[in-house]
């Protein structure tokens, strides 16, 4: 059985100690026969932790000097990169995975802080070929020191707390994509962005507004586009739109249904706000990223974690719409936890 790896079709929910919770949230696309994700998978934390094993004693010197600089943080990388060995295995399993990928490939990098459950993009690279993979894996790995990382850790062994998770994708050539989400000034309506061309935050982007109770489009902004970002040749261009398309459409009355139906379940069975990143390929819907928004209230992370403070809940009725329950039990007081068995 593989140790470092694990292909996003076999993805569980109880693998978000090994591979995050957005990496995880992976798992709620399965049944959803009008999207699909790209063909990949995940290096799990194992392999970060194998990696840096043999290193942690380097980074004391950078923890030393007191000083989370820019300056400090580049040098202590470039000696890393020097020493850094990828684990024979790690680099086997790898190896075995991409074997029937077409080419680019995208590696993506997730930073988790295990302690604040929270996580955060690090590092993402598009490879046209596999020369230079173990290198990226590499420069991923290594993307951990950063200065607002290092900044709050005044110990090595908190340090050693960080885990980074991998995502080695098949690229996905859009022709639309975008993000959906959920403005916090109105949480009633879920926001589509689309655009020509490769997803860019900074572009300008057509905005689909779609009623969250009855999934029925409330409006849509079209953004005149002049230029898109396509990937050519190794590296992403900007190329002219047309006259033509500058004022067209981006994204039809179906796809934002569908985009925005996927939304909502995945909200619904997560208990927490979400972000989307689409793109759209050859008439086929993909997700590329599930990200877990990091100011929503993460009432389902805290639940897990510890007791938290509920109401009596005396209906015998589900307390969160769309999620199974088991036998209902009358909770009244915080000592009334230690009754309940899993399930219920």
């Amino acid at each position: 059985m593989p140790k470092f790896t694990l292909p996003i079709e076999k993805v569980d929910l109880e693998d978000r100690d090994l591979i995050g919770k957005n990496f995880a949230n992976f798992y709620y696309l399965r049944n959803y026969p009008n999207v699909r994700f790209p063909n990949s998978f995940f290096v799990t934390s194992l392999g970060f932790q194998e990696t840096l094993s043999a290193h942690w004693k380097d980074l004391e010197n950078l923890l030393s000097t007191n000083s989370s600089s820019l300056e400090v943080i580049e040098k202590t990388k470039e000696i890393l990169k020097n020493k850094l060995k990828l684990n024979s295995e790690l680099k086997s399993e790898i190896s075995h995975r991409i074997k029937s990928f077409k080419k680019p490939l995208v590696v993506t990098a997730n930073l988790i802080y295990p302690n604040k459950g929270q996580e955060k993009q690090i590092f993402t690279a598009t490879l046209e070929n596999e020369r230079t993979l173990f290198e990226a894996v590499v420069g991923a790995y290594l993307s951990f020191l950063q200065p607002e990382t290092v900044k709050p850790f005044i110990s090595l062994n908190e340090l050693r707390g960080l885990n980074v998770v991998l995502m080695i994708s098949e690229k996905i050539f859009p022709e639309v994509s975008g993000k959906a989400f959920v403005n916090f000034l109105d949480k009633d309506k879920i926001r589509i962005y689309s655009l020509w061309g490769e997803y860019d935050k900074n572009s300008t982007k057509d905005i689909s507004v779609i009623n969250k109770s009855d999934l029925t489009e409330a409006s849509y902004f079209i953004a005149q586009q002049k230029e898109q970002i396509a990937f050519i040749k190794g590296s992403y261009r900007p190329l002219a739109v047309s006259e033509k398309f500058q004022n067209q459409r981006k994204l039809d009355l179906k796809r934002s249904l569908e985009i925005a139906n996927v939304w909502k379940k995945i909200e619904t069975q997560t208990l927490v706000e979400i972000s989307l990143i689409y793109a759209i390929s050859r008439n086929k819907i993909f997700i590329t990223e599930i990200e877990v928004n990091s100011n929503t209230t993460k009432l389902f992370q805290e639940a897990l974690g510890s007791v938290i403070s509920l109401p009596l809940i005396s209906t015998l009725k589900p307390i969160f719409p769309g999620i199974a329950t088991g036998v209902s039990k009358l909770i009244a007081k915080k000592s009334d936890f230690k009754n309940l068995h899993h399930g219920e």
